[in-house]
């Protein structure tokens, strides 16, 4: 048994002996066979820089190599023929830029325009273009737009070339810098032409007459479209702004409001307004300079909007979950108290004031006055409140029947701030802006604390002493 196990044992470890010696012999590397100039298997001559020993005799040319198999030299590669270049021929430039189908001194262009590029010596940058197989395109500013190149195809006797001002995906950020910043007044823009991911081949300095010659006056906003647009969207805010004013377009509805009043204004759909005629008036805007009205609504402008319909949405079934007839008792309870201190106040400062037109140096009547005078302030509002009728705008969105609160104000602010950098970020750069995932998020937690704090606002006041008058 012993003996059988030992040999077991024997044999176990000559296999591990045998497979870690094969092992090593595999991974260990071939040795590689010395060779000398005499070896006509792998000999290999360069003779772009000097021939095989280095001894630099200056030849050029392709490169003589040598089959293994066969010994005999296989013919040199032919090397390229140079592209031209400006120091061996004439130099390409720019003599003259006008419109197309006008005359030649017409620079006055918009964006659709064809202009047509005079160029002295195309044929070098037509042959240096063929050779390189890259595109001729136009360049703005010495901006070059990749994808606009010559349309129709160029005669090479003619020297010019045709180019449509038409404004693409590629060509973006070149259109954002010649465009943003928009004015009345056009816009002097260079002309140039070039290979597309070179430099700009424009006018010469030895060739200074045609410098204005190279330049266009680009019109940035085009005068017609701009006033046509312009009326549109003008008789758009001002019907709208009669419709708010004279019905409740964007005033809450909660209760019935005295006859003749209109009720007061509500934060929730004046914020939805706002977001919507901004988002209207920059995509037309950005529409009319650039003509393109498919692609500038990014999901910056659909999470304003939705974040504004949402709160306008909760904000109007909390109210509604609120117009109770137990809700509106109470209210009509707390007016009936405020408009008898009202009274009460009235006959109150009228007393002060006669005894002060009587004593002059009537301290005590004067403070009464000023203490009585605030207090009815205060009361008259909360009565306002309470009978849904309309103060002044400002005070409408920013206050319950308490006074302004802090989670109107915020939601208020954060509003104006980001509609005017809407507006700031679309005049530069033509484009909705792109607000990133934060700043989404806290506009919508500002909207969610706005609709969240109005489920426990109050509907009636806190009950005042509107009792005992002021002694």
């Amino acid at each position: 048994m012993k003996s059988t196990l030992a040999a077991s044992r024997a044999a176990y470890y000559l296999l591990a002996g045998l497979l870690l010696v094969l092992a090593l012999a595999l991974a260990s590397p071939r040795p590689t066979t010395a060779q000398n100039g005499n070896n006509s298997n792998t000999t290999r001559t360069d003779q772009g820089n000097g021939n095989g020993n280095g001894n630099g005799n200056g030849s050029t040319g392709g490169t003589t190599r040598t089959d293994p198999a066969e010994g005999t030299a296989t013919k040199p590669d032919t090397p390229k023929p140079p592209c031209p270049v400006p120091d061996t021929a004439p130099a390409p430039s720019v003599s003259n830029v006008h419109k197309d189908k006008s005359t030649t001194d017409d620079r006055n262009v918009e964006l659709g325009d064809v202009i047509v590029v005079q160029v002295q010596n195309l044929k070098t940058l037509l042959a240096q273009a063929a050779c390189e197989k890259k595109n001729i395109v136009l360049y703005l500013d010495g901006r070059p737009l990749k994808d606009v190149t010559a349309d129709p195809p160029t005669d090479p006797a003619q020297n010019s070339m045709r180019f449509t001002l038409r404004r693409t995906e590629a060509s973006r950020d070149v259109w954002t810098y010649i465009l943003g910043e928009p004015t009345w007044s056009p816009r002097q823009t260079k002309v140039g032409i070039g290979l597309e991911d070179k430099y700009d081949i424009g006018w010469t300095a030895t060739n200074s007459a045609a410098k204005e010659s190279a330049d266009v006056m680009l019109s940035v906003i085009p005068h017609g479209r701009f006033i046509s647009w312009l009326l549109v969207l003008a008789v758009l805010v001002v019907g709208f702004l009669i419709l708010a004013f004279k019905s409740n377009l964007l005033r809450d509805t909660l209760s019935v409001p005295v006859p003749g009043q209109r009720g007061p204004y509500s934060l929730a759909r004046s914020q939805a307004a706002w977001w919507f005629f901004l988002v209207l008036a920059s995509y037309v805007f950005i529409g009319i300079i650039t003509g393109d009205f498919g692609t500038t609504i990014t999901g910056t402008v659909l999470g304003l909007l939705g974040i504004s319909a949402g709160t306008a949405v909760g904000s109007a079934m909390i109210d509604a979950n609120k117009s109770t007839p137990e809700a509106r008792a109470a209210e009509v309870g707390a007016a009936q108290k405020i408009q008898t201190r009202l009274a009460a106040l009235n006959t109150e400062i009228a007393t002060a004031e006669a005894t002060l037109k009587a004593n002059p140096e009537d301290t005590a009547a004067a403070a009464r006055i000023a203490s009585a005078t605030s207090e009815r302030q205060e009361l008259s509002s909360q009565w306002k409140k309470l009978t849904n009728e309309s103060e002044n705008f400002l005070l409408d969105i920013l206050s319950d029947v308490n006074g302004i609160s802090f989670h109107r104000f915020q939601i208020a602010a954060w509003t104006l701030v980001l509609g005017i950098i809407f507006i700031t970020q679309v005049y530069r750069v033509l484009a909705m802006p792109e607000f990133n995932g934060s700043l989404l998020a806290l506009l919508g937690i500002s909207a969610g604390t706005f609709v969240g704090l109005k489920i426990p606002e109050a509907t009636v006041p806190k009950s005042p002493d509107t009792t005992t008058p002021n002694k």
